[in-house]
């Protein structure tokens, strides 16, 4: 889901909050070749396999906190960067969302990739809901709602999949059945894993046979 909203932001360039900001591609391109250009990083994974290719850990690394992060503060030191606080903020939004889908351990230091426990329940049910009217709200540069439009699946997806897994655990956790719930081992990581396997096999041809 986090490839898709990656490409759709990267294919569109521009986005509109519900503020009427503007989230520019623009932005995570002018990123990328200040650090290329100052030979340092802001603390950003960024290189040109992030800009120009697709993959989940390339788009989960592009639209991170890190990401988040690093525009803002180059909005401090200059000023071509000024306008894009919109833009960071939707790298982190969409940063935590997945963190709360791709929990791997009971605890973490990140302040959304816990797995869903009662400590924390009220906190992700605020931020799904949140997250829902952000999305809602999210327009393309032409007015078409993001949600109503062609490229719709990774964003609703995602908020789909927030919601769901809280209604998971709530249903488990009423039982007794769970305590907490790390969200990566329902993925489908899992499957896409066993699936190259089985592709590898083959010379991970196209075009499989069951010889």
């Amino acid at each position: 889901m986090i490839k898709l909203i990656r490409n759709a932001f990267g294919d569109k360039k521009v986005l509109k909050n519900g503020k009427g900001e503007l989230i520019k591609w623009e932005y995570v391109v002018m990123l990328y070749e200040k650090e290329q250009e100052e030979g340092l990083r802001a603390v950003t994974k960024l290189t040109s396999r992030h800009i120009f290719f697709q993959n989940v850990r390339l788009a989960s690394q592009l639209l991170s906190d890190s990401v988040g992060d690093a525009l803002l503060y180059m909005q401090t030191v200059d000023a071509k960067f000024e306008g894009c606080k919109a833009t960071a903020e939707f790298c982190k939004i969409i940063n935590n969302a997945f963190d709360i889908l791709n929990s791997r351990k009971l605890y973490s230091k990140k302040p959304y990739n816990s797995a869903i426990n009662n400590d924390n329940f009220e906190k992700y049910q605020l931020f799904t809901m949140e997250f829902q009217k952000y999305i809602n709200d999210l327009k393309f540069e032409d007015g078409t709602n993001v949600i109503d439009s062609k490229r719709k699946t990774g964003f609703k997806g995602i908020a789909m999949g927030l919601q769901s897994a809280l209604d998971f655990f709530k249903l488990l956790n009423s039982k007794n059945h769970m305590t907490f719930f790390i969200t990566y081992k329902i993925s489908q990581d899992h499957l896409e894993t066993f699936f190259s396997a089985v592709r590898s096999k083959g010379g991970y041809n196209d075009n499989p046979t069951c010889r």
